[in-house]
């Protein structure tokens, strides 16, 4: 038996389409980003801070955070936190949708940290930082899912940006914003992925020899079919119905079962279905994924509740110390 379960996972912060445009000609991003090959597209109402200002004597940022209906009131975070091992003055800059801190000497280069809403909180459930006040960032990471992509020869934003993506425009045309004092270019949200097979092979007695590793162009060719069979995407015109079968995926890679999650505090709905993500799942104890399992030509979307159930089916122990190693080599933005 051989089974293997996908991370799929960001490795840039949500950004909204207007932010991705002014973000697509900094040489320093795209070089940042240029391993994701799979891409989403949705849209969501943005997430703003309101009453928010900086309290010198206790050091803290005070917001409240809003999106749509959802709203968390009172919350707070320690600037030294943000601010790390930098000692000198520093200059906090707030806006409804950003907070950047500068060297209070100098303002050029980079600042000391910067973070858009969703940056923030994109930060807090990678446990980078923490808000006062906020108990869970899920209702602010909810989002209708329009699109799922890849970028067969270059990067996901080269393919969104450089080549005049043909969905993205039909989505910027077509839909309509959720917030009627918004601009729809705020309210779509760019996620850019890569996925990490985690090396959990299950073999069996009758195995005579290991498996060749699964490779990334593979992988991120079935993982964005495996999205859109389960979750029929609007903007998707090309369905997969045939899918696990394949030519460029992984039908013919001699896995008995495989998974797919995703490895980020997020949540997709879709016409066909809602898909939950959750960050670093072996250290949250009372939730769970829904995954995307494929087993033979069945591929079924697995809830939370099933979750564990199905990961004990498809791994062996070793799932624990691998997806530690992995937490270990995990970088974010600063």
């Amino acid at each position: 038996m051989y089974a293997s379960l996908n991370f799929v996972k960001l490795v840039y912060p949500p950004i909204s389409n207007q932010f991705a445009e002014w973000l697509s000609d900094d040489p320093v991003v795209r070089q940042y980003v240029e391993r994701s090959k799979l891409y989403m597209l949705a849209q969501r109402h943005e997430v703003l801070f309101e009453n928010y200002g900086v309290s010198t004597q206790e050091r803290t940022f005070n917001f409240d955070l809003v999106c749509g209906s959802a709203a968390a009131r009172n919350l707070k975070i320690n600037t030294d936190e943000l601010i790390g091992d930098f000692e000198g003055e520093v200059e906090i800059e707030l806006g409804a949708r950003h907070i950047r801190i500068w060297n209070a000497n100098s303002k050029r280069g980079e600042p000391i940290y910067w973070a858009t809403t969703d940056k923030l909180l994109y930060d807090v459930w990678r446990k980078r930082i923490g808000i006062t006040g906020l108990p869970s960032v899920l209702p602010f990471t909810n989002y209708d899912l329009y699109y799922v992509g890849i970028s067969k020869e270059n990067d996901s934003f080269s393919r969104l940006f450089d080549t005049g993506h043909k969905n993205r425009l039909k989505i910027l045309s077509n839909e309509t914003q959720y917030s009627p004092t918004a601009r729809l270019t705020d309210e779509i949200y760019i996620f850019l992925f890569d996925i990490e097979d985690l090396g959990i092979k299950t073999l069996s007695i009758d195995d005579l020899e290991l498996p060749d590793p699964l490779g990334k162009k593979r992988l991120v060719a079935d993982a964005e079919k495996a999205f859109i069979k389960v979750l029929d995407c609007k903007y998707n015109e090309v369905k997969y119905k045939d899918y696990p079968a394949s030519a460029d995926g992984l039908s013919d890679a001699g896995l008995t079962r495989y998974g797919y999650v995703i490895d980020e505090d997020i949540t997709f709905a879709a016409p066909k279905g809602i898909i939950r993500g959750i960050h670093d799942i072996l250290s949250v104890k009372d939730r769970h994924p829904d995954m995307i399992f494929i087993e033979g030509e069945s591929v079924t979307l697995v809830s939370s509740e099933e979750f564990a159930a199905a990961t004990r089916t498809m791994l062996n122990p070793t799932l624990e110390a691998t997806c530690a190693k992995s937490r270990a080599g995990a970088s974010t933005p600063r």
